[in-house]
């Protein structure tokens, strides 16, 4: 599947999917900003607890790793924790490049 240069997807051949992942990469920036603030105060979160933690949908936050992930700004941290349905859920944290853009970030 096609993305936009801020890793939005977007169905291939659809000028409107194509609008829509571009007008949500302005949105995207400031969640991703968040995001990695998040990992950056408090260490390593699953999806569900980043979710509750920026009062964001589980979906957007899953997108948002991807994103994070893709830039090598996450990576999987070495643990699971129980999540809120009685699954163990993956964690993710910060790696170097991601720690140092917390850093910028924070000035």
């Amino acid at each position: 599947m096609p993305t936009t240069a801020q890793g939005s997807l977007f169905a291939a051949g659809s000028h409107t999917s194509w609008k829509a992942a571009v007008a949500s990469d302005k949105r995207r920036g400031a969640k991703m900003r968040a995001y990695l603030c998040l990992l950056g105060s408090r260490g390593p979160v699953t999806d569900h607890e980043a979710a509750h933690a920026l009062t964001l949908p589980l979906s957007s936050i899953c997108s948002i790793r991807n994103g994070a992930m893709t830039a090598q700004l996450v990576t999987k941290a070495f643990e699971t924790r129980m999540g809120p349905y009685g699954h163990e859920n993956q964690v993710w944290d910060l790696t170097r490049e991601g720690q140092a853009a917390v850093q910028v970030m924070r000035g």
